[in-house]
């Protein structure tokens, strides 16, 4: 029987690896931006650094979730999930984690509007995670614990640099209690929602707890509406292709859009 919680050590080491990178650039961003902002407000040049500041994060994002890429087809093959089904040679993933990380260094400019560090490290994580269950429908459990471990570890290190530690208690205690409450559905429902989905969303509901209580339901709004508008669509498309429809859908990708999308109103 394959063991899906399996890494090797390199896998460990590439992820630790990756994280501590992306932890201490979140560290430089939020620093040096807050030192501009606070020396050359209104000026041109605070404006040419900010666009430094995106560009550069764009890019190492990109990078970073690119080195995670070799730990993803081995958990993948682990498990048994083939890598051409999956698609793992894709750029989207490495893409929309450029693209992301770009997004969320536009606020670092001052410390009370600076996303937290499990932003930047979700943003690596969760495009992989939610690419493969799109194709194949199915969350590896290695990838959904990498995720859980290094979004509470950044949500620590938020605390640390901004002494939020009201919110890091909230983030903490949110995870764990919606992930208990989506293994509980899984059960109970046996379908629509999967073990994989409760711990995808461990982590998705840390980062939501460090923002509000209130970010929680409203993430999981946006999930059950991005998820109606993306089966109607996708079986539009198979009807246009005379492909057969799908009785069951991934709704890890919802999850993971519909949470964006709280952050973005919140």
């Amino acid at each position: 029987m394959v063991n899906e919680k399996l890494m090797l050590r390199s896998d460990y080491v590439r992820s630790v690896v990756v994280a501590l990178v992306a932890g201490l650039l979140w560290v430089l961003i939020v620093a040096s931006s807050a030192s501009w902002a606070g020396t050359q407000a209104g000026t041109e040049i605070a404006a040419v650094n900010r666009i430094s500041i995106v560009a550069m994060a764009g890019i190492v994002g990109a990078l970073l979730a690119a080195a995670l890429r070799p730990t993803v087809i081995a958990v993948c093959e682990r498990v048994e999930i083939s890598v051409d089904e999956a698609a793992l040679g894709t750029k989207v993933p490495v893409i929309v984690s450029g693209v992301v990380w770009g997004v969320v260094s536009v606020p670092a400019s001052t410390p009370t509007s600076s996303p937290h560090a499990a932003l930047v490290f979700l943003a690596l994580v969760l495009p992989w995670i939610a690419w493969i269950d799109q194709r194949v429908q199915r969350i590896p459990t290695a990838l959904a614990y990498l995720a859980a471990s290094g979004t509470a570890a950044m949500i620590l290190l938020t605390g640390v640099v901004h002494g939020t530690w009201g919110a890091v208690g909230r983030a903490l205690l949110a995870g764990p209690t919606a992930g208990v409450v989506f293994f509980a559905l899984a059960v109970l429902l046996r379908g629509g929602i999967g073990i994989g989905d409760a711990r995808l969303t461990v982590s998705l509901a840390m980062v939501l707890g460090y923002v509000g209580w209130t970010a929680l339901p409203a993430a999981l709004v946006f999930s059950i509406l991005t998820a109606f508008v993306g089966v109607i669509v996708a079986r539009v498309l198979r009807a246009i292709r005379s492909e057969p429809a799908r009785s069951h859908i991934a709704l890890g990708p919802y999850l993971v859009l519909g949470t964006a999308l709280a952050l973005v109103a919140s």
